[in-house]
């Protein structure tokens, strides 16, 4: 079973941000939980990586190989098997909002449309040792 990761108290939407003390900084213990969870999670991060950059090369493969036979087809479809599921490949044109733009121009709007997410826990490499 998961255990639920506690969160912080939580500041009301708008709210201005209290003075916080400067965070804690942790060495983890040899031989402790944290230590073994802190070394699996580099292995892991590589291989994710590594899958990540094997599965590119194979969907660049499949499209290469379909883009070079149907020439000029904007949809085509790969019926499933056993093997793999019924994929889709389509010629897209993305479109996007400039939202620099917007809040530069129309910084109101992107006030009455703004908001809030849901809070979360971000672990990420801070670059140093």
């Amino acid at each position: 079973m998961v255990q639920p990761i506690p969160a912080p108290s939580p500041l009301p939407p708008g709210a201005p941000a209290a003075a916080e003390p400067p965070p804690p900084v942790v060495t983890p213990e040899p031989g402790t939980e944290l230590e073994r969870l802190l070394s699996q999670r580099e292995l892991a991060q590589a291989q994710v990586q590594e899958a990540k950059d094997h599965l590119e090369s194979i969907n660049n493969g499949i499209k290469r190989e379909l883009t070079t036979a149907f020439q000029g087809t904007r949809v085509i479809i790969i019926r499933g098997s056993a093997h793999w599921p019924t994929l889709r490949l389509r010629w897209v044109t993305p479109r996007r909002v400039n939202s620099d733009r917007l809040k530069s121009e129309q910084p109101a709007l992107v006030d009455a449309y703004r908001e809030w997410g849901t809070p979360y826990w971000d672990l990420r490499a801070t670059g140093g040792n």
